[in-house]
C-alpha cells in the first residue's frame, strides 16, 4: 500500500502481518528539496510474521516460530532448525522422512517454513490441510551458504563462539551446520538481528 500517512502506517504492517503476509518497507533515501526529478526510494526493512522484533504483533501466548528445513544430500535426513527471534530460542534435528516434517509442523506451529525453493511446490501440497486451517508463509532458504563449509564454520564462530555443532547441546546433525548459516544469512537479509541466539538446543526433547 501507499499514500498511508507514516504516523500510522505501523498499525497498517501489524495487521498485514497477523494475516501471514510478508511487508516490504520502502522509503526516500534523499531529500526531496536536493533530488533532481524523482526522489530516490527504496526498500529499507521486510518484515514477515515469523521475524517480528515488535511485542505489540506477538501473540502472548504462543511463540512465534520459524521452521527452516534442508535435506543432506545422499543422507535421506532432514535437518530442522527452530527459531523464535522474539525470544532467543533456537532448537536444531533431524527426521527421516517429510512425513515427519509435516508431523513438525503441526507440533510446533511455525508462523513462517524456510526451504529451498525447488522443494516449495511439494511442501505445499503436503502441508495443504494444515495451511487451510493455519497461516503459515512459505519462504526460500539461501542457498549459498549451503554448499559453502568455511561460511558455516565463520557464521557459527561468530555467532555461537565455535564452528562446530559438536559444542552445542543439539549436538552434531547431518546437515545442521550448513541448515543453521543459511537460517542465519535469511535472518541477515531481512536486517533481523540475532545477536539474541546462545545456544542451539535439541529439537525434540
Amino acid at each position: 500500500f501507499c499514500g498511508v500517512p507514516h504516523h500510522s502506517a505501523r498499525n497498517y504492517w501489524l495487521r498485514l502481518l497477523r494475516k501471514g503476509y510478508k511487508v516490504a518497507i520502502a522509503d526516500q533515501l534523499e531529500d526531496p528539496a536536493e533530488a533532481k526529478g524523482l526522489v530516490k526510494r527504496d526498500i529499507v526493512r521486510t518484515l514477515t510474521p515469523g521475524c517480528i522484533d515488535d511485542p505489540e504483533a506477538l501473540e502472548n501466548d504462543a511463540p512465534n516460530y520459524v521452521l527452516a528445513l534442508h535435506e543432506e544430500p545422499g543422507s535421506g535426513k532432514w535437518a530442522l532448525a527452530l527459531a523464535d527471534l522474539s525470544t532467543g530460542e533456537m532448537r536444531l534435528g533431524s527426521v527421516e522422512s517429510l512425513l515427519q516434517v509435516r508431523q513438525a509442523v503441526e507440533r510446533f506451529k511455525p508462523k513462517e517454513l524456510i526451504a529451498r525453493r525447488f522443494f516449495h511446490e511439494e511442501l505445499a501440497k503436503l502441508l495443504t490441510a494444515y495451511r487451510t486451517d493455519n497461516r503459515l508463509l512459505l519462504e526460500s532458504l539461501p542457498e549459498a551458504p549451503l554448499r559453502d563449509r568455511a561460511e558455516q564454520k565463520s557464521v557459527l564462530t561468530n555467532i555461537f563462539g565455535k564452528g562446530e555443532l559438536a559444542s552445542q547441546p543439539c549436538g552434531d546433525i547431518i546437515g545442521g551446520e550448513a541448515l543453521v548459516a543459511a537460517l542465519l544469512a535469511h535472518f541477515r537479509s531481512l536486517q533481523a538481528g540475532f545477536s539474541q541466539f546462545l545456544s542451539i538446543r535439541p529439537l525434540f526433547e
